[in-house]
């Protein structure tokens, strides 16, 4: 069952990147993978609060049946997608107005331009900084909750309590962070927000190190909300700019997506070696440290040195 989930979750990044992007298109993209992203943690909260309530009515196996119900609506959802609105040229990259001329002189419509080859794509210098500064973020980021919990009981606070309060508070600050970040995309630039999510963690780690009452480290995961919601938005904007017309997006999105979980798997082991060695501070501090690596390869980062719409603009003019 675990790897069910855990495959199902890998592959529903990339599918519904695809699905977005042939439908809407990449100008479209950036507002659009924000308003899903703000959907998603709403569905995450809605869920969350239902399994809290029927728990304590129905006991702990009302988690599964509301997972499992949310599972069919979202098939469901799916599902009722129109067929006609989902364009494969328009997901990859490749230009509609060539199949609708191929289809006046009785091309078919799937002969489609050749997809770049995967050691191309994946060989791009660019894609290869953004998987290594994701996957310190993830390193970073991964195991700090996990910590904090385990601070709080040692400190003799309801850690129980406090934790779930931490999670509904990163959610929630997810949301607004998530639509704001759409519209931003095309506004600011991919590289500024990533700037600002990785500039984020370092001072949530901070405030977890030496912050001990409860209330304040409130802070720190509000932090952690705009930090992954900023993430969440950004980096299949990016992997799709990178990759646009290569006719493997899905494939550099799947792929980033793993090496960055590889961060992410041993953040908790990161962060309990470091707690062995330097106590509470120095663990989340440690826990901070691959942030600010990830934040000089940004800095670094020259995937889009401007928003993709004011950039084709400025050329239509020229």
């Amino acid at each position: 069952a675990q790897l069910l989930a855990a495959a199902g979750g890998t592959l529903l990044l990339p599918a519904v990147t695809a699905l977005t992007l042939g439908i809407v298109g990449k100008d479209r993209f950036p507002s659009q993978q924000g308003r899903n992203q703000a959907f998603n943690h709403v569905g995450i909260l809605i869920a969350a609060g239902a399994i809290t309530l029927g728990t304590a009515r129905f006991g702990p196996a009302i988690a599964f049946w509301v997972l499992g119900l949310m599972a069919v609506l979202a098939i469901a959802a799916a599902l009722a997608t129109p067929a006609s609105a989902w364009s494969q040229r328009r997901a990859v990259g490749w230009k509609e107005d060539e199949a609708k001329d191929g289809a006046k002189d009785g091309k078919k419509e799937e002969d489609a331009p050749q997809r770049a080859g995967i050691r191309t794509v994946l060989g791009d210098r660019r894609l290869l900084v953004l998987a290594c500064a994701l996957t310190l973020f993830n390193l970073g980021s991964g195991g700090m909750l996990s910590l904090l919990g385990q601070k709080l009981v040692a400190t003799a606070v309801s850690a129980t309590h406090w934790t779930a309060i931490y999670v509904m508070v990163a959610q929630l600050t997810m949301v607004p962070v998530a639509l704001f970040a759409g519209s931003l995309a095309d506004r600011r630039g991919r590289r500024k927000l990533l700037l600002a999510a990785f500039a984020v963690l370092p001072v949530r780690a901070a405030l977890s190190a030496f912050v001990d009452d409860p209330t304040w480290l409130i802070l720190a995961e509000i932090l952690d909300g705009v930090a992954s919601g900023i993430v969440g938005v950004a980096v299949p904007v990016v992997v799709a700019d990178l990759t646009w017309g290569s006719g493997r997006t899905q494939t550099a999105l799947g792929t980033v997506n793993a090496v960055q979980g590889v961060g992410g798997a041993l953040s908790a082991w990161y962060g309990g070696l470091a707690f062995g060695l330097f106590g509470w501070a120095g663990a989340f501090l440690a826990l901070g440290a691959p942030a600010l690596a990830a934040l000089a390869l940004v800095i670094w980062f020259d995937a889009t040195p401007e928003p993709g719409r004011r950039s084709r603009r400025r050329q239509a003019r020229t």
